[in-house]
């Protein structure tokens, strides 16, 4: 499995609702921008928007159960992960 791992710069006080309003207008393929989007909202509402980004790293376990428990058992034949939007 995936692993959790600390941004390169430190992202201070930054909300998890103010990042994923943002992050997606970065990708340039729209469907894939739709399916993090997706994900990154239900993300948001599972860990609340005003979360701190930054603090994640100090909860590994937490976060990549999250994903394990969203998306752990949805994949296609490719391997990827299957994403209801």
């Amino acid at each position: 499995m995936g692993q959790v791992r600390m941004l390169p710069t430190p992202a201070n006080d930054v909300r998890s609702a103010d990042a994923v309003r943002i992050y997606p207008a970065t990708i340039t393929v729209s469907d894939t921008r739709a399916i993090y989007a997706a994900a990154l909202d239900k993300l948001v509402a599972d860990f609340g928007a005003d979360t701190n980004v930054a603090l994640l790293d100090q909860e590994p376990d937490r976060v990549s159960g999250w994903f394990t428990f969203m998306w752990g058992s949805k994949a296609n034949s490719s391997g990827r992960p299957v994403i209801d939007i």
